[in-house]
């Protein structure tokens, strides 16, 4: 059997690796934890927001 292995981020943080954004991310196999680190939810509402801007200019 097989075991996941489950990210959570500190309070006031979100985990990302670039492109997936989460408070607990789940690592697929092959996957390595060291690819993650902590932004800000600041941060994090910051990206969302270009990124719906970006979307609303298309």
């Amino acid at each position: 059997m097989k075991s996941r292995i489950v990210l959570y981020a500190e309070e006031g943080k979100v985990l990302t690796d670039g492109s997936s954004y989460g408070k607990q991310i789940f690592l697929a196999e092959g996957v390595s934890e060291d690819s993650f680190y902590e932004i800000t939810e600041e941060e994090y509402e910051s990206i969302v927001a270009d990124a719906e801007r970006e979307y609303d200019g298309l």
